[in-house]
């Protein structure tokens, strides 16, 4: 809330704020939100084993049977894997993701949750689901 927004305006007025309990949000309004410190990483809650990784503009998707490096700036739809350009940040992202995976290994695949029909369509029609969401 208001406590943000005064660090926010500290942070860009290149000030050091005393407390770190509020998050600034300048990043989102300079755009370096894009760029992850941390990768971001997914896997698949049923069917198909499938997990992704992302770093800065890159996305590696692992199925059982193939990998894709995509360029989300420069190809934001994931049409074009850039995996044979760029094979050694395939090959690191690839390491980083079986890292993730060997340490949370032991963690179970998400429960299913209920889900109301309505938000259900409108999931499925952003592309954020397919098929069976369970709880109904």
């Amino acid at each position: 809330g208001v406590h943000e927004l005064l660090v926010t305006l500290v942070d860009l007025l290149g000030g050091e704020t005393p407390s770190r309990t509020a998050t600034p949000w300048t990043p989102l309004l300079t755009g370096d939100w894009l760029e992850r410190r941390a990768p971001l990483v997914a896997r698949t809650a049923r069917g198909k084993p499938q997990h992704a990784i992302r770093r800065d503009f890159f996305k590696l998707i692992v199925k059982p049977s193939s990998k894709a490096l995509y360029h989300l700036d420069k190809d934001p739809l994931e049409q074009t894997s850039s995996k044979t350009q760029r094979p050694e940040l395939l090959r690191e992202l690839d390491r980083e993701l079986e890292r993730f995976k060997k340490r949370y290994a032991d963690r179970p695949a998400p429960e299913r949750f209920a889900l109301a029909p309505e938000r259900r369509a409108a999931l499925t029609a952003m592309g954020y689901a397919a098929g069976e969401l369970g709880g109904e």
